[in-house]
Formats: structure tokens, sequence, C-alpha cells
């Protein structure tokens, strides 16, 4: 991060400042950030393994985030795809903090109920893709 946010008295680096995360319903709904929703990870909830490299790991799976809903009324939501609007969002209520990331052991958000034993903690999947990679 070139300089710190003003919530972290503008301190640079990744140990004082939040990820924030793009949620789509899709993996190439990308170039469409006006439907997107923001989760902020911040610095004193974040587990050493939750960096940014692994992170995007994550961008074709679907992923479940579990947080305080905060209103972030220092932003303003999109209209339309086109908007200037920086950063893009459909609303600007976030999910910040983030105090857990569940990954979902399918493919497709379809394949996975909200209640069911489809979605694995963030550390697991990881240690998971690790092993996979190894063999």
């Amino acid at each position: 991060m070139k300089k710190g946010e003003s919530v972290n008295c503008k301190e640079r680096g990744a140990d004082a400042n939040d990820i924030h995360m793009d949620l789509l319903r899709r993996p190439n709904e990308g170039e469409l950030a006006c439907r997107s929703i923001t989760a902020e990870i911040s610095p004193h909830f974040r587990p050493s393994f939750w960096e940014v490299p692994k992170l995007r790991l994550l961008r074709q799976r679907p992923v479940r985030m579990t947080g305080q809903l905060f209103f972030d009324g220092s932003h303003k939501p999109c209209k339309h795809d086109q908007d200037t609007i920086n950063p893009k969002r459909a609303s600007v209520w976030e999910i910040h903090p983030v105090y857990a990331i569940d990954v979902c052991l399918h493919d497709t958000l379809q394949a996975c109920t909200v209640k069911g034993q489809h979605w694995t903690p963030l550390d697991k999947w990881l240690n998971k893709e690790q092993e996979e990679d190894d063999e």
C-alpha cells in the first residue's frame, strides 16, 4: 500500500492496513464492480496466513465471510457499471471487520448450502491445497 488509511493513522504497510476484498456472485464479474460488496480484513483481527497472495487463490471459489456489518458513510454506492465512483460497490454496507473466512469445497455456490457441510475454514483449505500441490 503506497499510502496508509486515515483510520490507521496513515501508516504504510500490510501490518497497519485493511485488506479490501470485492465480493461478487460469479468470478467473471470483476468488470461489474458496481455489483460488488466489500469485505475489509482488519490487521488486528487478521491471522498471519490471511495474506493477499493466499487470498487471491479464492478468486474462483465460493467463500463465506463472517463479521460485523458496518455502514461506511464515507463512500457512495454506484448506480451503473460505467459510474466513476471509486471504489465501485453496490452498497456502502461492508463486512468489517471479517472474523472468519470459509471456503466452499465445491466449485459453484449452488453446490454449497448455507448450513451444509460444504464449507471449510480458510487455513484448512490452504493446507489441503498445499498437500495436493506437493503430491
